[in-house]
C-alpha cells in the first residue's frame, strides 16, 4: 500500500513538472502568451503558434492548442482568437484592413461600430456548437468572451480554403509567426472530394436543420487536419420555413450599394462574390421585394457553384504551372 502510494505521488509530481516545463516553453515563445492569461481554455489547452485563419480578411486566427492532461480525449485542437482590440483599430487611417496588430487599449466607441459583426460571430459560433454532423467543425469548448477576446476551441484544422487558394502574403508588421509550411497546391481529387463532402452538409442543413447559410466562401470552409474540408462560418445563417423573416442587419438581403464601406460594414455582410442574386438588394431597390426564405436554401447552391468555378481554375492554374516546371526540367 505504502509503496502504490509512493509511486502516485512520484507521478503526479512528474506531471506537474512536466506541465510546468511546457508552460516555461510557451512563455518564451514568440505567440504573444500573456493576453490570454487566466483564460478558461487556458486549464484544458496549451496554446501553441498561429496556423491559418477563419473568415474574412482574417477575422480570426486560428492557433494549435494541446491538451495538458496526457489523459485527455482529445490530445490536439484549435484556439480562435478574435482580438476585439485589433478590431477596434480597424477602420482607422493608420491601420489596413488586414489588421495592424492588437493595441494595448481602445475607445469603448470605436468597438461599438462593430457590435453588429461581433454579434454575428457570436450567432455563428452558437450554431457552430449546436450542429453536429461529420462536415461541420466540431466544437471542443464553447465560446469564451471578455472585453478583449473571443476564444472558441475546436477540432484540429490548419486553416481556412483561402489560404490554400492564395496563401496570405507575408506582413513584417504582424505580431503573430507565419504558418509553419505553406500549404500544398491544389489537385483535382481533393478539389472533388472537398466540394462533395460540401454539398453533403449543405444537404443537411437545409434538412435536418432547416437552414440556409448565406455565407459559403473560401474563407469559411475549413481544411481540417486530416486533409477533409468542414464548413464553419455560420455568422448569416438563417432559418428557413413559413417563420423565417427577411430583412435585418444579420438576414438576407443585404445591400451592397457602397462600393467602398468602412470595415465594420462590409464584414457584416456576405462575401458579394459567392453570394446569390437573390440575396443582394439591387441599385435602387427600396421598393424590391425580397426573395421568400425558402430560396435562401437555393443560394448556397449558387455559392457552391461560385466556389466550385474558382477551384476548377485554380486546379488547372496549378497543373499548368507543375507541367511547365517539369518541361523546363
Amino acid at each position: 500500500m505504502l509503496g502504490a502510494a509512493l509511486r502516485s505521488v512520484a507521478q503526479k509530481g512528474a506531471d506537474l513538472a512536466r506541465q510546468l516545463a511546457d508552460d516555461a516553453t510557451s512563455a518564451v515563445s514568440s505567440v504573444p502568451m500573456g493576453q490570454y492569461a487566466g483564460y478558461k481554455f487556458q486549464r484544458d489547452f496549451k496554446m501553441g503558434l498561429q496556423t491559418g485563419t477563419a473568415g474574412p480578411h482574417g477575422l480570426w486566427r486560428i492557433f494549435a492548442g494541446t491538451a495538458r492532461s496526457p489523459t485527455a480525449i482529445t490530445k490536439d485542437v484549435s484556439i480562435w482568437v478574435l482580438d476585439k482590440r485589433e478590431l477596434a483599430n480597424r477602420g482607422n487611417d493608420n491601420v489596413s484592413l488586414q489588421g495592424g496588430g492588437p493595441s494595448v487599449l481602445f475607445p469603448p466607441q470605436q468597438l461599438q461600430r462593430w457590435e453588429t459583426v461581433l454579434e454575428q460571430q457570436r450567432h455563428g459560433c452558437a450554431l457552430m456548437t449546436r450542429l453536429k454532423h461529420p462536415g461541420v467543425v466540431r466544437v471542443v469548448l464553447p465560446l469564451e468572451e471578455t472585453a478583449a477576446h473571443m476564444v472558441l476551441v475546436t477540432e484540429a484544422v490548419r486553416g481556412c480554403l483561402r489560404e490554400q487558394l492564395q496563401p496570405p502574403p507575408d506582413s513584417a508588421a504582424s505580431p503573430f509567426p507565419p504558418s509553419p509550411s505553406p500549404p500544398p497546391p491544389l489537385c483535382a481529387l481533393e478539389s472533388k472530394l472537398g466540394l462533395l463532402a460540401l454539398a453533403e452538409v449543405l444537404a443537411f442543413l437545409h434538412g435536418s436543420a432547416a437552414l440556409a447559410h448565406c455565407g459559403v466562401a473560401p474563407q469559411s470552409v475549413m481544411v481540417a487536419a486530416d486533409g477533409s474540408w468542414k464548413l464553419a462560418g455560420f455568422s448569416f445563417a438563417v432559418p428557413l420555413g413559413s417563420g423565417a423573416s427577411a430583412g435585418g442587419a444579420s438576414c438576407p438581403p443585404f445591400s451592397y450599394s457602397d462600393p467602398f464601406p468602412p470595415p465594420w460594414e462590409e464584414l457584416a455582410k456576405p462575401q458579394l462574390p459567392y453570394t446569390a442574386p437573390e440575396l443582394v438588394v439591387p441599385p435602387g431597390g427600396s421598393s424590391w421585394s425580397p426573395a421568400p426564405a425558402p430560396s435562401w436554401a437555393a443560394a448556397d447552391s449558387f455559392s457552391l457553384g461560385a466556389l466550385a468555378f474558382e477551384l476548377a481554375l485554380a486546379v488547372e492554374a496549378a497543373a499548368g504551372s507543375v507541367g511547365g516546371a517539369v518541361e523546363g526540367a
